[in-house]
């Protein structure tokens, strides 16, 4: 009897990008008083996302996006109130 394996190595890619803003805000007169504040969002909008693909070869590649939203004082989801709020999607690419 013989016995042999078959191994098939694929490239995999992952990336993790995002954007955070963060300031404080002074208000001169709110109730009379100054005040500051923790601002999110001030500039442009706070997200993270991953983005990848797997080579499954012979030319072919799963892709995938998940992008979030949140604000930053809190945590919380920023859009819609749900997760991967901004953009999600999977796919398959061909080089064909």
């Amino acid at each position: 009897m013989g016995a042999f394996a078959i191994s098939a190595h694929a490239q995999s890619s992952v990336t993790l990008y995002g954007t955070l803003d963060a300031g404080l805000v002074c208000s001169n007169n709110q109730g009379g008083h100054s005040n500051w504040q923790q601002g999110s969002g001030s500039v442009s909008n706070i997200y993270f996302g991953l983005r990848g693909s797997e080579d499954f070869g012979g030319g072919l590649h799963a892709i995938f996006t998940l992008e979030n939203g949140f604000n930053l004082n809190n945590g919380k989801f920023s859009e819609n109130s749900t997760m991967l709020n901004r953009q999600a999607f999977v796919g398959l690419k061909s080089d064909q």
